[in-house]
């Protein structure tokens, strides 16, 4: 591991000394005027200092290049040959898996860093792995057309605002996503078959003030609120409240127009078609990013499995609302206790009921997190796969993934870049294949008819509890102790005060 970081420092040392012909590296570093300026506008800004809290700071000077594309051979042999690609993954062997995800893989990384160290809870410390733990993420390869402008005219922004320092504006020669400096090279403007996906490149870039992955999720709640069949997300980092909002506030639209009949003809309540919404994510790496994934998954009422932070809740609401001082004299009086803003906040959020969500706003929530479960060292163990994907799908007519994580950092600060398609075909293949793996090759959603997503949604539920079941479950017989596929409720003992994230 040592050979391999010396190596590692010794080859960026080269190339930025510009020892390796061809080759230069550019570092962005965020514009925190910039930045700045797009948190502004956002409803569930950073609170500051206040208990020991360092969100706004981190997020206003500490703006990271969070995008992960790959263009290769744009303009060679005018483009023919061109391909590029979207994803949520760092392109460093630690982020390599398999859809396996075996218990430990020895063909994955040994070693660990912060994101990908074992978070154990409730139980012994499960040691001994020789890798880092199962990890799960998407990339998306783009053949040709347009889309491949778009990823090239991303690069040459940020490379020439790079070239001094962080306030350099963008080139004025590429300004447009629409057209690459220079003449674009022929064959990617070749007319589409229709056999080809349609596709637009979202981005975060705070330097233009660019919220369009922001938008891309924020409209597709609404196009799918009308629809009423299924959304899926699966993200590494579930704490934006304000989209969680805003899904309860479309909803509350379709459901307030049936009730006044201009949604329906001659159907009751009963009849009204309801949401059904898989969320997929991991368990918060660090304490400090519970609460923001608590308050995020309370608007939706779905905050059970956060067992310690609701507890620390509890508790501090349960406390005396005043406690008496001595200022001197003989003399005492009340002091009002005042709470953390954690607690504060979370009291304030609704927390819709099982019956609420449906009733007021027709919806269904699952949450899960994946673990693996093998027979391995004469007893069956159990290990979390980490979740670092950022994929959403809209009723089989909508994907978007690619960088941003569904927080604020990734929708108004860090520079981000997704892919967003309405192709169904890509849709619906890519609900089938990853519902599949999550359950095992129980669910897939069939068709994806209103029918079979209420079927793959009382399945998908269904299974997540025996597997938790299975997983609690004191005997060793494998029947009892294997898990069928990766999916469980998501349970976290953890709280803070803190807030990242």
């Amino acid at each position: 591991m040592m050979a391999r970081q010396e190596y590692c420092y010794s080859w960026y040392a080269a190339a930025f000394k510009g020892l390796f012909g061809g080759l230069e590296i550019r570092l962005r570093h965020g514009d925190s005027a910039a930045i700045s300026k797009s948190i502004a506008t956002e409803i569930n800004q950073p609170h500051g200092l206040t208990m020991g809290e360092i969100e706004k700071p981190g997020m206003q000077y500490l703006g990271t290049h969070h995008q992960k594309p790959v263009l290769i051979d744009f303009d060679h042999e005018e483009g023919a040959k061109a391909v590029g690609y979207v994803m949520g993954l760092n392109s460093v062997t630690d982020y390599w898996d398999t859809t396996a995800h075996l218990l430990d893989d020895t063909r994955r990384e040994q070693g660990g860093v912060n994101e990908r160290r074992e978070c154990v809870q409730g139980v012994a410390e499960d040691g001994g792995f020789a890798t880092l733990k199962p990890y799960q993420d998407y990339a998306c390869r783009i053949d040709g057309g347009k889309a491949l402008i778009a990823l090239y005219n991303n690069f040459v922004k940020a490379w020439d605002r790079a070239i001094d320092d962080r306030t350099r504006s963008a080139s004025t020669a590429c300004v447009s996503r629409e057209l690459p400096c220079g003449s674009p090279p022929a064959r990617l403007l070749d007319k589409a078959e229709p056999s080809d996906a349609t596709v637009q490149i979202v981005l975060t870039q705070p330097e233009e003030q660019d919220k369009t992955i922001k938008e891309t999720y924020f409209r597709a709640v609404t196009q799918a609120s009308l629809a009423a069949g299924y959304l899926y997300v699966e993200n590494q980092y579930f704490q934006y409240e304000e989209w969680a909002r805003h899904l309860l506030a479309e909803r509350k639209k379709v459901v307030a127009a049936w009730k006044a009949g201009s949604l329906k003809a001659g159907k009751t309540m009963r009849d009204l078609p309801v949401m059904h919404v898989f969320i997929v994510i991991p368990v918060p790496e660090r304490a400090q990013m519970v609460p923001r994934t608590h308050d995020t998954l309370a608007t939706l009422g779905q905050h059970a499995g956060m067992t310690g932070q609701n507890t620390m809740i509890d508790d501090y609401n349960k406390q005396p609302k005043t406690r008496p001082v001595k200022p001197g004299f003989g003399i005492s009086t009340e002091v009002e206790v005042k709470l953390p803003d954690v607690v504060q906040h979370a009291n304030g959020i609704n927390k819709p009921g099982v019956m609420t969500l449906e009733s007021e706003f027709g919806l269904k929530v699952s949450v899960a997190m994946l673990n693996v479960s093998a027979f391995d060292k004469d007893r069956w163990r159990y290990r979390e796969i980490y979740i670092h994907s950022k994929l959403m799908l809209v009723d089989d007519v909508f994907m978007t993934l690619g960088s941003a994580n569904l927080n604020q950092r990734s929708m108004a600060v860090d520079s981000e870049i997704n892919i967003a398609t309405d192709d169904h075909r890509v849709a619906r293949d890519l609900r089938k294949r990853v519902w599949r793996m999550h359950s095992g090759g129980l669910v897939d959603g069939g068709g994806g008819t209103k029918a079979e997503i209420i079927d793959a949604y009382g399945n998908w539920v269904k299974l997540m509890k025996d597997n938790r079941g299975k997983k609690n479950s004191y005997s060793e017989n494998s029947a009892d102790k294997k898990m069928t596929g990766f999916l469980l409720p998501l349970e976290d003992n953890r709280s803070s005060t803190l807030r990242l994230g």
